[in-house]
């Protein structure tokens, strides 16, 4: 392992993972629209970004 996580006072295991062309900006933006998270975050951070209302504008009031 590369010096730094050899250092680590614990186990660390390394997991071949792919890499996706996504930045958490991207990941935000998204939220803010209402689109989709399937597949960019765990099924439970999709839930909880939805359930707190995450990365969403606040509701703009309309003048009367």
């Amino acid at each position: 392992p590369p010096p730094a996580l050899a250092a680590l006072p614990h186990r660390v295991r390394r997991l071949p993972l792919p890499r996706i062309a996504l930045s958490s900006s991207e990941i935000r933006a998204r939220a803010a629209r209402g689109e989709s998270l399937n597949g960019l975050v765990t099924p439970a951070v999709a839930l909880y970004i939805e359930r707190h209302h995450l990365y969403r504008d606040p509701p703009t009031e309309h003048p009367r």
